[in-house]
């Protein structure tokens, strides 16, 4: 209990950010979600495992929210492991960040993150959905039907990602100076 005292006091902007991502995850409908942005925030301003559980737990809670008021109980399939497989990806690759906050690094990390988001929960789809041959052709169909739902991911990863990194700048320096990279 003391652990998690101590987290909490020590990330009001990361745990901030995590609440602001999981309200805008559930009452959007467009998949224009922060999720992605969270992913490579978490791996870049939280330290510790608390960098994998925060959004992770995130996820969880949203997907179990979203459950029961969107897609009906039992939404979660095997492809569900590749989602949170390449969120986790998306939060080690946040490490990169982790001293810095040049933007130029953060927005190619965005992309990169991204675009891997697409190539792998495209893979978990293709490979346990049953919805495409297990050949070229197949796999070819399946990234091409995921194209028009990953464009507003896309801008939405950037999106949020600025934000997200933006609001810890300020936040940080201003309310939580124990948070801010510029201390440094």
């Amino acid at each position: 209990m003391q652990k998690i005292q101590t987290f909490l006091r020590n990330h009001p902007v990361g745990i901030g950010s995590a609440l602001f991502t999981g309200l805008l995850r559930i009452i959007q409908a467009i998949n224009f979600a922060p999720v992605g942005a969270l992913a490579v925030y978490s791996g870049a301003r939280i330290s510790g495992i608390g960098a994998f559980i925060v959004p992770i737990a995130v996820l969880i809670l949203t997907d179990w929210i979203l459950g029961f008021t969107r897609y009906g109980v039992g939404t979660w399939t095997v492809t569900t492991l590749f989602v949170y497989g390449a969120f986790l990806i998306n939060i080690l690759a946040g490490r990169l960040l982790k001293k810095t906050e040049n933007a130029g690094a953060i927005v190619g990390l965005s992309v990169a993150g991204s675009i891997q988001f697409f190539l792998t929960t495209n893979l978990g789809v293709w490979l346990t959905s049953g919805m495409y041959s297990l050949d070229l052709a197949g796999l070819t169909t399946c990234f091409v039907a995921a194209i028009p739902f990953y464009r507003l991911t896309f801008v939405s990863d950037i999106l949020f990602t600025c934000v997200l990194f933006l609001a810890h700048h300020f936040l940080a320096q201003r309310f939580s100076p124990a948070e801010s990279i510029a201390r440094a």
